[in-house]
């Protein structure tokens, strides 16, 4: 993108809110490390959690989601 940033985005189906543990939120982090490590340019790098119901709020959602999509927000009816 023009403004040197990229989402990296995380799909997760769920009957409910998603939620985010502890050992989840290591393995989201190391990604974004990884990705971060092997990029050519510096840019903005932000998480992005597509979710059916979202995600639950949490100590680990706060520390690695940066964004989220819904179900909801994705088949939104334009009035």
């Amino acid at each position: 993108r023009s403004d040197r940033t990229i989402n990296i985005c995380e799909l997760k189906f769920s009957e409910s809110e998603f939620t985010i543990s502890k050992s989840y939120a290591d393995n989201i982090r190391n990604k974004k490390r990884e990705f971060i490590a092997e990029m050519k340019d510096r840019k903005n790098v932000f998480v992005t959690f597509v979710t059916t119901f979202g995600v639950k709020n949490n100590s680990h959602s706060d520390e690695v989601m940066d964004n989220q999509v819904t179900m909801d927000s994705l088949f939104k009816k334009s009035e």
